[in-house]
């Protein structure tokens, strides 16, 4: 019979935590470790942005999911300054770089994608050159590859994986039935890098998300007012705890607080409007590649 003492000398016991390690690690790092989709009603429902936890937007396409993956890239690299790693599976990095200036000076998207930017737009493409985001938009991206590529980025505070497809795309690994196992690999990469990684889908069906698994969900859905959308707040073991209103401004590549004015960066701009017309809406989904396959 083994003698349960007999151990391989090489092998360590596993570390364990007190009650007190654990109240100690929550006091020393504050609230929700400080990352925020830098949207005040949805950062209320959602607490932040949470260190070790795999963060899922689910949306159809179409609702502007990939948006708040921006927004937390936006808000923690471009007003926070920490270092961000933009894994881009669908939209390349001219996409990102143009929703961004589109977002930051309320600047229109389609206009923006013929490449004539206005002075002011000019001059904050060049203050966004030093900015702490890495984005890696290969065509053969996948989890394994972010997950390998995540610790060498120094000072990674934000992972961001835009997005995953529900539908088969052979030219996207990240798409399909390779989902589950590719969630999977997201979630181990938050816990052993203790940052927050959010991950968007384009689907919201219930059955695909219960496979993903996610540690918090934040699915989004239309309302009957075209002004508005509701995201609803779910963790795992725990179900919805809450739930937002956000404005779609999807002609300036963002979302905004319900109810609330933007803040454009630059002056001179027109002020950004909700997407309430149908025109509008045509124009907002030609302009933003949501849909299946898009580059």
């Amino acid at each position: 019979m083994n003698n349960p003492h007999d151990q391989d000398s090489s092998s360590a016991p596993r570390r364990l935590a007190t009650l007190g390690d654990a109240i100690g690690s929550m006091l020393a790092s504050g609230p929700a470790g400080g990352l925020t989709f830098g949207l005040p009603g949805l950062d209320a429902a959602t607490g932040g942005l949470q260190s070790g936890r795999l963060t899922l937007v689910a949306a159809a396409p179409n609702v502007g999911g990939s948006l708040l993956g921006l927004a937390a890239a936006r808000q923690t690299a471009l007003v926070d300054n920490r270092r961000v790693l933009y894994a881009a599976s669908g939209p390349n990095q001219a996409d990102i770089m143009r929703r961004i200036i589109s977002a930051e000076t309320g600047g229109d998207y389609p206009r923006l994608k013929q490449g004539r930017l206005t002075p002011q737009e000019q001059q904050v493409a060049q203050q966004l050159v030093h900015a702490p985001l890495m984005i890696d938009d290969g065509s053969d991206l996948t989890a394994e590859a972010i997950a390998e590529t995540a610790p060498y980025v120094p000072d990674l505070a934000l992972v961001v994986v835009d997005r995953l497809q529900a539908a088969r795309n052979a030219r996207l690994p990240l798409s399909g039935d390779r989902l589950p196992d590719a969630s999977q690999v997201l979630a181990s990469l938050a816990r052993t890098l203790h940052v927050p990684v959010l991950a968007i889908v384009d689907s919201d069906d219930p059955t695909l998300l219960g496979l993903l698994d996610a540690d918090v969900l934040l699915t989004l859905a239309p309302t009957g007012d075209p002004s508005k959308v509701q995201v609803t707040v779910a963790e795992r073991d725990f179900g919805a705890i809450a739930s937002a209103h956000l404005s779609p401004d999807l002609l300036h590549a963002r979302f905004l607080d319900a109810g609330t004015a933007p803040a454009d960066r630059t002056a001179g701009e027109v002020p950004a409007r909700s997407l309430g017309s149908s025109v509008e809406r045509e124009l907002a989904e030609a302009a933003l590649p949501f849909t299946s396959g898009a580059q």
